[in-house]
């Protein structure tokens, strides 16, 4: 029992909490239909790469990285600020024929230290770093240059594992964005949005 207790308070001290549960917002005007042509661009690897993974398990063709970087390369182009300013993004999908521009934003990665851990009954310390990070995505359409979906989500404290709360955070923002999870704060797990398979119509 008290070897239980104490891997507990280890997992509540690298995830920051027991009961975080992510603050959402988004919306949809138009979603890609089935095996749609997607550019996906920006963030933290951990949650471009999830936002990748997450739209084909849901029938979209992303495009390949490598692929996407080729075109940046011949053709120049200098990528400023792709949250605010889609138009270098817009001109590497028409090259590449994706049909949506997906931009990843995770302004906040940069850790601060945080109070170290000490486990239950003195069972030694561990120094951490705490992240206040959030994540937010958005749809460009390639042909009107009209952002026609978007979703950001955050966590309302601090946390430790800055990947998976990235990852897990993804998944919170794309199941705001398409509607497959209300608005707001609510007890919904990420692992129910990175798994999730029953789709708005579209």
């Amino acid at each position: 029992m008290q070897r239980a207790l104490m891997t507990l308070s280890l997992c509540c001290a690298l995830l920051g909490g027991c009961n975080m549960n992510a603050i959402t917002e988004g919306f949809h005007k138009t979603l890609p239909q089935q095996n749609a042509r997607v550019l996906v661009w920006g963030g933290h690897s951990s949650a471009s790469r999830m936002t990748e993974l997450w739209l084909q398990k849901h029938g979209i063709t992303t495009i390949d990285q490598t692929r996407v970087q080729q075109i940046v390369t011949e053709q120049h182009i200098m990528i400023k600020d792709p949250w605010q300013d889609q138009r270098e993004l817009i001109q590497i999908g028409k090259v590449a024929r994706a049909d949506f521009v997906v931009v990843v934003h995770t302004p906040f990665t940069k850790g601060e230290p945080g109070a170290p851990y000490i486990g239950p009954y003195g069972g030694g310390t561990m120094e951490r770093l705490e992240y206040i990070a959030s994540v937010s995505i958005k749809g460009v359409s390639i042909e009107t240059g009209e952002t026609v979906w978007s979703g950001s989500a955050r966590y309302p404290g601090r946390y430790s594992d800055l990947e998976n709360g990235l990852k897990e955070l993804t998944c919170q923002a794309l199941g705001t964005a398409w509607g497959i999870r209300p608005i707001g704060h609510y007890p919904i797990s990420a692992q129910a949005m990175c798994d999730s398979a029953d789709l708005p119509s579209r």
